[in-house]
C-alpha cells in the first residue's frame, strides 16, 4: 500500500534506464530516443528538493506532472470512451420539437438567479441547478401578453429586458406549439423560448438530471 499523498509510478514497457546528465539521478526512455521527449528522470534530493522526486516530459519535451503525465498516455482511450458517452448521451435526449414528450415541469419552482449572454449563447440559470442554454431566440412577455422585448441570439434584435425576472421562481412551463415554449414567473411575466429549424440546436434544457435537447 502506498502512503499517504504517494502516487504510483507506472514506467512504460520496454523503457530504458540511463544515468542524468549531471549524475544525480536516472532518466527512463524509450531504446534509441535522445533529449527530454516522453522521457522520465527519478533524481535525487538537492538543496531545492530535498527528497526524491520524479520529472516527466510530454511529446514536445515540455515538463508535467506525474498525474498528468498518466493522463497523457492513456488518453486516446479517454478521449474516444467521453466522445462515445457523449454521442450517446445526445441521442438519448435529443428532442426534435416542444412535443415532444419531455418533463419540462420540472423546472417549475426554479428560481433565476443568473443570466450569461455570449456571442452564441445566453445561458439561464437557476438555484436549484437547473439551467436553460438559448442559441435561437427568446421573448419577455408582459403579463398582458404583450411581447417587451426580443433577443436574437443570430439575428439583429438584441433587446435585453429579462434580467427583470431574476429573483423571481418559475411557476408555470407552458407548451405552446412545436415551436415554442412560454415560461411563466412569480410576478406573471414570462419568456417565450423560440425554437429555429435551421439552427443545430435551438435549446437545449437541463433539470433534475436530465438534458433536453431543442434542435
Amino acid at each position: 500500500m502506498l502512503p499517504s499523498g504517494a502516487v504510483a509510478v507506472t514506467i512504460p514497457s520496454g523503457y530504458v534506464s540511463e544515468p542524468a546528465a549531471n549524475g544525480q539521478g536516472w532518466v527512463f526512455r524509450a531504446p534509441g530516443t535522445t533529449g527530454d521527449a516522453n522521457t522520465i528522470r527519478l533524481m535525487l534530493p538537492n538543496d531545492r528538493n530535498p527528497t526524491v522526486y520524479l520529472r516527466y516530459y510530454n511529446s514536445a519535451g515540455q515538463p508535467i506532472s506525474p498525474l498528468l503525465a498518466e493522463l497523457d498516455r492513456k488518453r486516446k482511450r479517454i478521449f474516444r470512451l467521453v466522445e462515445q458517452s457523449l454521442i450517446r448521451h445526445r441521442r438519448e435526449n435529443m428532442t426534435t420539437t416542444f412535443k415532444q414528450p419531455a418533463s419540462f415541469s420540472d423546472l417549475v419552482s426554479s428560481e433565476l438567479t443568473q443570466i450569461r449572454i455570449s456571442q452564441f449563447i445566453v445561458h439561464f440559470i437557476f438555484v436549484e441547478g437547473a439551467e436553460i442554454a438559448i442559441e435561437s431566440s427568446f421573448q419577455h412577455v408582459g403579463k398582458d401578453g404583450r411581447i417587451v422585448s426580443q433577443f436574437e441570439v443570430y439575428g439583429t434584435r438584441k433587446e435585453i429586458t429579462v434580467h427583470e425576472l431574476l429573483g423571481q421562481q418559475i411557476v408555470a412551463v407552458e407548451v405552446e406549439s412545436e415551436e415554442s415554449l412560454r415560461i411563466t414567473f412569480t410576478s406573471g411575466e414570462s419568456m417565450r423560448i423560440v425554437r429555429n429549424p435551421n439552427l443545430h440546436e435551438s435549446c437545449t434544457i437541463y433539470v433534475k438530471g436530465s438534458t433536453y435537447i431543442i434542435t
